[in-house]
């Protein structure tokens, strides 16, 4: 009985596939697909398939372009978020003074910037952050606890930009640039306007031996780096005369003397303002070393005698004795610096002498009111 099944199924497994059960060979639907396409006028290409770069850059676009813009956006949101978080401790620092955690990114941000600069913006630059180094001092100054190490940083960092300034100068001179002389205007203008600054930091009220001496040096550079300005437009102007280099010799000799009377009308106020105080005879100022009567008496003298100087030069430079007129101004700015350095020293005496005075008074009248407790 099971040889009979056996033999009955391996008959059904050869004819499965014929023809008249309804079996269809490979060949066989690829004649009657011929057959369809040839009753239907349709002559098929024997070529093969191919595919251009557009094929594969829309492939590519179709596949891999949601995924690449994902990962572009991820990789945009995050380099945003590291700029932003930069960008705003980079600002935070711009306000730092030394001391602070932040200044040598300050620092460095500057570096970077006069990397990036050409030789007669950098020499501007320099200034730029001269300026810095004196609102640093300023803002010290201004605060609860004066740091005289502080303080000290950020007076030399004013004497190394300067120094900076006046040699991409002379570099910036040597390579013949038509843009010297311009620079040059720029960098005297800026530091003439600084030495306000300087000038402030050495006599203000509080000013301390350190914010003196640091002052002092910082205007010997500074007016270093302005006569070197100056005689590259003096150069400039003797070896080839043009309009630029005479106007801004012009402006550079009008600045100089302007700066220098306004310096000069002070002084004798300074000098009234000494004689008045001796006159007041206070005991508060018995332990002060006042100028005498005498002495001050010659220093007004000499700054008055500062004005035939500054007649003399504004000649000089109207008979084209251009060398001459600011070598005399550059006398003058000598005579009265050394005046103010003097008057300086007897001012912040003076001022010293006023507070402790009346701090002790101060002192004493909290000690002996009586206690409402």
């Amino acid at each position: 009985m099971k040889k009979n099944i056996n033999a009955q199924l391996k008959a059904l497994r050869v004819l499965k596939d014929h023809p008249s059960f309804g079996g269809r060979s490979v060949d066989f639907d690829n004649a009657e697909e011929a057959k369809l396409m040839a009753a239907i006028g349709h002559t098929p290409s024997t070529a093969p398939v191919r595919y251009g770069v557009a094929d594969w850059f829309e492939y590519f676009r179709a596949t891999m372009g949601p995924v690449v813009v994902r990962s572009f956006a991820g990789a945009t949101a995050g380099l945003v978020l590291l700029l932003g978080g930069w960008m705003t401790t980079v600002n935070a620092a711009t306000n730092s003074v030394p001391g602070d955690s932040l200044y040598g990114l300050k620092l460095i941000t500057e570096q970077v910037q006069l990397r990036l600069a050409s030789l007669e913006q950098r020499a501007v630059l320099h200034t730029e952050f001269a300026e810095r180094r004196l609102q640093e001092v300023v803002t010290l100054q201004q605060s609860s606890s004066v740091n005289e190490d502080n303080v000290r940083v950020a007076f030399d960092g004013f004497t190394r930009e300067v120094s900076s300034a006046n040699s991409d100068l002379t570099a910036l001179q040597e390579t013949g640039s038509a843009d010297a002389v311009a620079t040059a205007g720029k960098i005297e203008e800026k530091l003439a306007s600084l030495d306000v600054i300087l000038n402030q930091s050495a006599t203000t009220s509080d000013a301390d031996a350190v914010s003196v001496a640091g002052a002092q040096e910082a205007q010997d550079a500074s007016r270093s780096a302005q006569s070197a300005a100056v005689a590259v437009v003096v150069d400039s102007h003797t070896e080839t005369e043009t309009t630029a280099s005479a106007t801004e010799m012009q402006q550079m000799f009008m600045r100089q003397l302007g700066e220098l009377e306004a310096r000069q009308s002070f002084d004798l106020h300074r000098v009234d303002v000494l004689r008045k105080a001796r006159a007041n005879d206070d005991p508060r100022l018995d332990a002060v070393d006042l100028p005498t009567t005498s002495e001050l008496g010659s220093i007004e003298k000499n700054i008055k005698s500062a004005e035939v100087t500054l007649n003399e030069a504004t000649t000089e430079y109207g008979n084209g004795n251009f060398r001459t007129a600011f070598d005399m101004l550059n006398g003058v700015d000598g005579t009265l610096q050394q005046i103010e350095y003097g008057m300086a020293q007897a001012e912040i005496a003076i001022t010293q002498a006023m507070t402790e005075t009346s701090d002790d008074r101060l002192q004493t009248l909290e000690t002996e009111t009586p206690s409402t407790d």
